[in-house]
């Protein structure tokens, strides 16, 4: 018994004086990304911290544009990324520490001024991102050294940039009232690309995924009622009309959004019997109720 009992106490101490680091680290839980807005040649998202676990060392943040072969698959190189640290500094100031839950927003495709910011690739630090281009996004958790690993990747991410900003244009068919008034589908195809403006570059882009241009999207009839087709045709619409400078109510701007989104990863053939298709259909009937000026936005 006595045997046993100092056996135990010898264990016991052992125990106690293995050192923190033999203890095994877990994983920090992922951080979940957000869609904010987007110009030309930025997108801005909000990056939240994990479930119970947060970003206590901050997050690095991945991305690239979506190239036509693209197939899910992060490739090992030619993607950009960008690692916000958590400063040492007593005192100063930590935007990039988040709790579990907490946000912040991060803008991609332009400078950054906040500090402990690194890029990668160093010489293409705050590039601007390409204009009309659909980009997927990934970030994970950076270790918090001698307390948690790394956290695994998030799902992958997607978010489009919006046309350069076009110019406003001089009807091939004029309609009466002001410059900056909304204008329908029909509008568009007919002036979008006048030859020599500087629209005409837009119109020759291939519109995202597609394989066809902007001009051509607005010149294909929906057949068999593609919603695809129906969607991509009012939010080319809303967004030139958009850019035309016109104002832009918060729900028409909520919806140019969503379908930007999908419309980054998409490509023809959505029916509109099945749940995507009616989702397409939505945000088509609010963009479309848009281009009708006096019309309220959904209605």
């Amino acid at each position: 018994m006595k045997t046993l009992i100092i056996a135990f106490a010898v264990l016991l101490a052992i125990t106690i004086s293995l050192p923190a680091f033999a203890v095994d680290l877990q994983p920090l839980a992922p951080p979940t990304l957000a869609y904010v807005s987007s110009t030309h040649n930025t997108i801005t998202l909000r990056v939240t911290g994990g479930a119970a676990t947060g970003a206590p060392a901050g997050f690095t943040l991945q991305w690239m544009p979506i190239t036509a072969g693209f197939s899910g698959t992060w490739p090992t190189t030619g993607f950009h990324q960008a690692t916000y640290v958590v400063s040492t500094i007593t005192g100063a100031s930590k935007p990039f520490q988040l709790a579990a839950g907490q946000a912040v927003i991060v803008v991609i495709g332009a400078p950054d001024l906040r500090p402990t910011l690194a890029y990668w690739p160093v010489n293409e630090a705050d590039d601007p991102l390409q204009p009309a281009t659909g980009y997927v996004f990934r970030a994970f958790a950076n270790a918090y050294v001698g307390y948690a690993l790394q956290s695994g990747y998030t799902s992958l991410f997607y978010a489009p940039t919006l046309p350069a900003p076009v110019v406003p244009v001089t009807p091939t068919t004029p309609e009466p009232g002001p410059a900056n008034e909304r204008h329908g589908k029909g509008f568009w195809k007919h002036n979008l690309g006048i030859a020599g403006s500087a629209n005409s570059a837009l119109a020759a882009t291939t519109f995202f995924r597609s394989g066809l241009t902007w001009a051509e999207i607005l010149h294909t009839p929906p057949k068999g009622g593609d919603t695809y087709y129906k969607l991509a045709q009012r939010y080319i619409t809303a967004l030139l009309n958009a850019q035309n400078g016109v104002p832009v109510p918060a729900e028409v701007q909520a919806a140019l959004g969503s379908a930007g989104q999908y419309l980054a990863i998409a490509g023809p053939g959505v029916r509109a019997n099945t749940p995507q298709g009616k989702a397409n259909l939505r945000l088509a009937s609010i963009l479309a109720s848009w281009h009708v000026p006096g019309a309220p936005a959904g209605r």
